[in-house]
C-alpha cells in the first residue's frame, strides 16, 4: 500500500515532502522514494494459524518485518530489500499427547530494483495546486495508472534446515516423525530464486489511490508462485489514511485469499506509524493477523530546479516576454462600481477570479500555499485555524476599522493564486494615507495570474476612492509584512512569511516600485562570561546613569498587567515611521489572547525608570519554526506536542517585539535589554537568535549586533504603485 498524504505533490515527482511508505499493507507502489532518500520500514505482526487438515493443529507466531529502500541515480529508480523473520510455536494435533515445536526462519529475503516505466502524471500541467472542485471531480483519465517493474532475487541462507520452505508454516507436519528423525529434509527452496512484479498506481477524486501488484515469484524453483494484490487507500485528512487490501496466492504448495484493513498516521514529515488487521477465507489453514509498524526516512534529497528556483536571468527573460504579451492584449477597463459575484468572471483568457464568500472559498484561500509550497523545505506553514480566524469578520476585531476582500485565481479549474485587498480606515481617515493594502499574495510563476490578482486589488482601491497600492502587508503593523528578496534557503519564523524568488520579479514587471526594505539577522549567543565586555559595561553604565529598574516575570499572569503598557510604548516607539498605524484597544486584547499562549515569561524583559514608568521592553520566544513545520497547519492531534517541546527544549530563539520610549532611544537602553535577555538565553541553552525584520535604515540596533557574531540572512521589501 502507498500512503499519500499530499497526493498532488506525488503526482509530478518521485520525491514527496512527506514520507511515502509501502506499509502497513503488502503491496508496493509504482513510485520510488526519490533520489537521495534512504527509507526504513519495520514492524511486528502476531499471526495465528489453525489447520483443519491437520486435525486443527495450531501455530502461534511473531513476525518481524524490515525493508530498506534507497532512491539512487535517477528519480525513477529504487534499490530495495525486503525481509521477514518468523518465530513461532507449532502445536501438532495429529498425535496424542500433542507435541509442540519451536521454529524460526525467514519467510522472505528479497533484494531487487524497481523502475518506473510509465508516469501519466508528467503529461498533465505542471501545476500541483488544485481547487476543491478539481480535487474532488472524477475524471476517467485519472484511472490511467503509473506503471513500474520490480525484478530481483530471493535468498535462502539455510539449505539443510529450512523451517518454512515456500512460506509453509506447517511444513514440519508434512513429514512423519520417523522420517524427520532419520534426517529427511522434505521440500526445500533453492539458494536463489527470482521474482518479478508489475505495480500500477492510480489517483482519483483527490484523496483516493488504487494500487495493483501482479507477481511471478520463486522463479527457477520447484514450486513457482503467482500472486496479485489490490489495495485501495483513502486519505481523509493531511495526517490520517486508511486502506483495504485483497491478496491472492497460487502455487502447488499454497493457495489462499487474504483480506487486510488498517490505518496510518503521519507523525512527522519523515515518520509514519501504522497498524492493520488481516484474515483469510479458508480453514486449511485459517489465518488471523495483527500488525503494527513504523516507517522512517533519512532525507538527503536535493530539489531540482522548480518554478520558484529558476535563475534570475531566465525568470526575468520569461517575465519580459509575458509582459509584452499582456500589453498587446485588449484589457478590460477597471470599473470602480463593478460588484463581484460568487460566480467567477473571466478577466483574461484562461484566468478566472473568484471573490471568496463561502466557508469553502475561505478554506481554499488558506490552504492554497500548502499546495504551492508542498515541495519547499523552507516554507513554514501557519496554523490553518488561526489563519481562518484572521480573515473572519466575526472573529478578528480589526474589521471594526477595516474592510477587505479575498480573491482566488483559477486557470482551467485549477486554483493558481490568491490575494487579499484591504483598507485600514484609521490609516486613511486619521493619518490621511489613501492606501489600499494587499497581502496573502501567492501565485504560480505566470504573469497573467499575478497581474489578474493585482488588478482586483486596484479595482478594490478604486471602489474605495484610494490612490495607491502597498504590499505585501497585513491589516496593521503587527501582521506579517514584506516580500522576501534575499534568503530563499532560510526558513521563515512564526511572524514572517516565505515566498519564491519569482514574486519580486512579477511585481517589478507589473510596474511596482520598492518602498521600504527590512533586514533580518542571525545572532550567535555566547556564554555570559564570553559575551562582549563592551555590552556588559555599557549596560551597567546606562542602568546607573538613568536609575533604571529591571522588571522580571516568573509566570504568565505576572505579564498581563503590563500588556497594555507595552502596546502604548510600542506606539510611542514607532509612531514616526511611515508605515505605522496606531493599534486599537480591541486589537490589543485580540493579540494578547492570540500570541501570549506561546510566550514563556522568562523570555520577556521590561525596564522601568526610577518612577516605575515602563520605558523599554523586549519580547522573545523560543523558535517554533521546526515545530510549526512538522505540525503542518494543525495543533491536533500531535502538533501541539511539538510546540510544547519547542518551548522548553530548544537551542534557537526569535526576537518578536522591541519597544523603547523616544526619550530613551539612542541612550543605550537596547544594550540593557539584550544584556538581560542573554542571561535567559544562556540559562535555557539558546545559542542562536533570529531578529525580527528591522528597517534597513535602523542603524542603531544593527550597530548592536556588530558586537556579536552575526549573519544578515534575509531581506524583505514592500512595493507600491499608484492606482
Amino acid at each position: 500500500m502507498v500512503l499519500l498524504f499530499f497526493v498532488s505533490s506525488t503526482l509530478f515527482a518521485q520525491y514527496t515532502d512527506q514520507i511515502n511508505s509501502n506499509r502497513p499493507g503488502e503491496s508496493i507502489g509504482a513510485f520510488s522514494v526519490g533520489t537521495g532518500v534512504i527509507q526504513f520500514e519495520a514492524g511486528g505482526e502476531y499471526r495465528f494459524y489453525k489447520h483443519k487438515g491437520y486435525n486443527n493443529s495450531k501455530v502461534n507466531g511473531t513476525i518481524g518485518f524490515f525493508s530498506l529502500r534507497w532512491g539512487f541515480l535517477i528519480e525513477q529508480l529504487e534499490l530495495t530489500y525486503e525481509g521477514s523473520y518468523l518465530l513461532d510455536k507449532l502445536t501438532s494435533a495429529i498425535v496424542t499427547p500433542n507435541p509442540t515445536y519451536k521454529q524460526d526462519g525467514f519467510l522472505r529475503n528479497f533484494i531487487g530494483i524497481k523502475y518506473l516505466v510509465y508516469d501519466p502524471f508528467k503529461r498533465k500541467e505542471e501545476i500541483n495546486v488544485y481547487s476543491w472542485n478539481a480535487n474532488n471531480s472524477f475524471r476517467i483519465r485519472d484511472l490511467i495508472p503509473a506503471v513500474s517493474l520490480t525484478v530481483g532475487a530471493n535468498f535462502n541462507p539455510k539449505q539443510n534446515d529450512q523451517a518454512f520452505p515456500y512460506g509453509d508454516v506447517f511444513n514440519i507436519t508434512h513429514r512423519p516423525i520417523l522420517y524427520r528423525n532419520i534426517g529427511g529434509i522434505g521440500i526445500t527452496e533453492p539458494l536463489f530464486s527470482y521474482r518479478a512484479t508489475i505495480a500500477t498506481q492510480s489517483h482519483f477524486l483527490g484523496t483516493w489511490v488504487f494500487v495493483t501488484n501482479f507477481s511471478y515469484d520463486r522463479i527457477a524453483s520447484d514450486f513457482p508462485e503467482q500472486s496479485y494484490i489490490l489495495t485501495l487507500t483513502h486519505t481523509f485528512s493531511p495526517k490520517w489514511s486508511v486502506y483495504m487490501e485483497n491478496q491472492g496466492i497460487y502455487s502447488e504448495v499454497y493457495v489462499d485469499q487474504i483480506f487486510r484493513t488498517g490505518a496510518a498516521f503521519l507523525l512527522t514529515d519523515d515518520i509514519q506509524i501504522e497498524g492493520s488487521l488481516g484474515a483469510n477465507t479458508k480453514d486449511s489453514p485459517a489465518l488471523i493477523s495483527l500488525n503494527a509498524g513504523v516507517s522512517y526516512r533519512l532525507d538527503f534529497h536535493k530539489d531540482k530546479d522548480k518554478a520558484g528556483i529558476r535563475s534570475e536571468k531566465d525568470r526575468k527573460k520569461a517575465l519580459k516576454k509575458e509582459r509584452k504579451g499582456l500589453d498587446n492584449k485588449q484589457k478590460k477597463p477597471l470599473n470602480p462600481n463593478e460588484k463581484h459575484n460568487a460566480k467567477p468572471e473571466k478577466t483574461k483568457p484562461m484566468i478566472r477570479i473568484l471573490k471568496a464568500q463561502t466557508s469553502a472559498h475561505f478554506k481554499d484561500f488558506v490552504q492554497f500555499p500548502f499546495k504551492l509550497y508542498a515541495d519547499s523545505k523552507y516554507w513554514v506553514p501557519p496554523i490553518s485555524k488561526e489563519e481562518l480566524e484572521v480573515i473572519d469578520q466575526s472573529k478578528n476585531p480589526v474589521f471594526q476599522n477595516a474592510d477587505a476582500s479575498f480573491f482566488l485565481a483559477y486557470k482551467n479549474d485549477l486554483l493558481v493564486g490568491r490575494v487579499a485587498a484591504m483598507v485600514n480606515w484609521i490609516e486613511v481617515n486619521e493619518l490621511k494615507k489613501r492606501k489600499v493594502r494587499f497581502g496573502w499574495f501567492d501565485f504560480i510563476d505566470e504573469l497573467e495570474v499575478s497581474s489578474a490578482l493585482l488588478n482586483e486589488v486596484s479595482r478594490f482601491g478604486k471602489q474605495h476612492q484610494l490612490e495607491f497600492i502597498e504590499g505585501p502587508v497585513g491589516f496593521s503593523n503587527l501582521d506579517k509584512a514584506g516580500l522576501l528578496v534575499s534568503g530563499f534557503e532560510e526558513m521563515n519564523t512564526m511572524i514572517t512569511q516565505y515566498n519564491f524568488p519569482y514574486y519580486a520579479d512579477h511585481l517589478e514587471a507589473l510596474g511596482y516600485e520598492k518602498l521600504a526594505q527590512w533586514v533580518e539577522y542571525e545572532i550567535k549567543i555566547p556564554s555570559f562570561d564570553k559575551s562582549p565586555e563592551k555590552v556588559k559595561r555599557f549596560a551597567q553604565i546606562v542602568y546607573d546613569r538613568y536609575h533604571l529598574k529591571l522588571i522580571d516575570f516568573k509566570k504568565t499572569s505576572d505579564i498581563l498587567p503590563y500588556v497594555e503598557q507595552m502596546f502604548e510604548l510600542l506606539a510611542e516607539t514607532y509612531k514616526d515611521l511611515q508605515t505605522f498605524v496606531p493599534v486599537q484597544p480591541y486589537q490589543i486584547r485580540h493579540y494578547k489572547e492570540k500570541y501570549f499562549r506561546y510566550i514563556h515569561p522568562e523570555y520577556i524583559k521590561c525596564v522601568a525608570d526610577e518612577n516605575d514608568r515602563l520605558i523599554a521592553f523586549v519580547i522573545t520566544m523560543p523558535s517554533f519554526t521546526k515545530a510549526l513545520k512538522k505540525a503542518n497547519g494543525s495543533f491536533f492531534p500531535f502538533g501541539f506536542l511539538g510546540v510544547l517541546w519547542a518551548q522548553y527544549f530548544n537551542n534557537r530563539a526569535s526576537f518578536y517585539l522591541i519597544g523603547v520610549h523616544p526619550e530613551y532611544q539612542n541612550k543605550g537602553v537596547t544594550a540593557v535589554l539584550f544584556n538581560e535577555i542573554q542571561k535567559t538565553f544562556n540559562k535555557r541553552g539558546i545559542t542562536i537568535v533570529e531578529t525580527n525584520p528591522e528597517l534597513e535604515e535602523n542603524k542603531a540596533i544593527q550597530q548592536m549586533w556588530k558586537n556579536y557574531k552575526n549573519r544578515l540572512h534575509k531581506k524583505r521589501v514592500t512595493f507600491t504603485k499608484a492606482i
